[in-house]
């Protein structure tokens, strides 16, 4: 299922755009990594994708569909949002937060449906915290949260999984599984698009990557055509020594500082 914004423009004040004529794709068995310093547009343009935010100008289509068209139930079978960040003093179990992400497959009375806990358990497992389905979400740690909201994006099993910082929180093995899962989605057919800050891991599991920087498209295509020093040193205002080794080995070294 692919999702494209078109000529978006967002803005939160009148006079202060946040997107300015902003046009993305994501497609199909692909992940695509966004990049961009804080403060460029990027949790915006994903607010903008799944329709909670309604821009000022241009649209976002889903296939074909414009997505504020759909209604709240379907936006959710078809996109499933991991936020950048999720209030702790939910007094929800892990397992109670993973099945709210089958509210739109429960019947007309919102009961949950006799293949729902089934859904809720392998994703849980998928994110390697079966474990933790009894404990209180408020309990966890900041790591062991992060893969509970995973497992409840997981749980929608919807074709399009838009994740705002996905590794924020989890440690350096944990951030390898999650990057190695989202290519594991993306072999199944679904299409990922992550906010990453990452520029020296994530790379190497992006199929396509998108550069933001002050609310536009600043480069887009494969990883070793957007990261390049040039556009590194313009994004960031930072200098950087960038290296690759054929099409998925990177790295980079930062060799001064704004």
């Amino acid at each position: 299922m692919r999702i494209r914004a078109e000529n978006l423009h967002f803005a939160y004040h009148a006079g202060h755009p946040v997107l300015k004529d902003v046009s993305v794709e994501v497609r199909p068995g692909t992940v695509t990594a966004l990049f961009g310093p804080n403060g460029c547009g990027k949790s915006t343009l994903l607010r903008c994708l799944n329709g909670s935010l309604r821009p000022q100008a241009g649209k976002v289509l889903l296939e074909d569909r414009d997505v504020l068209t759909l209604t709240p139930r379907e936006a959710a079978r078809r996109i499933a949002v991991v936020p950048q960040d999720t209030p702790t003093d939910i007094p929800f179990t892990a397992r109670q937060m993973a099945m709210l992400g089958r509210y739109a497959h429960w019947d007309a009375w919102g009961q949950e449906t006799p293949d729902d806990a089934g859904i809720v358990q392998e994703s849980l497992a998928r994110m390697g915290i079966a474990d933790l389905a009894g404990r209180l979400f408020s309990e966890l740690s900041g790591g062991e949260r992060q893969r509970v909201i995973l497992a409840r994006a997981l749980a929608q099993q919807a074709q399009v999984l838009l994740l705002d910082e996905p590794t924020s929180h989890l440690d350096i093995a944990h951030q390898l599984e999650l990057y190695h899962l989202a290519r594991r989605l993306s072999d199944e057919g679904k299409t990922v698009l992550m906010v990453c800050h990452d520029v020296f891991v994530a790379p190497m599991f992006a199929d396509a990557a998108v550069l933001l920087a002050d609310g536009k498209v600043l480069s887009a295509g494969a990883p070793r055509d957007v990261l390049t020093e040039r556009n590194v040193a313009r994004a960031y205002g930072i200098g950087a020594r960038i290296a690759w080794e054929g099409t998925s080995s990177f790295r980079a070294a930062f060799t001064s500082m704004p």
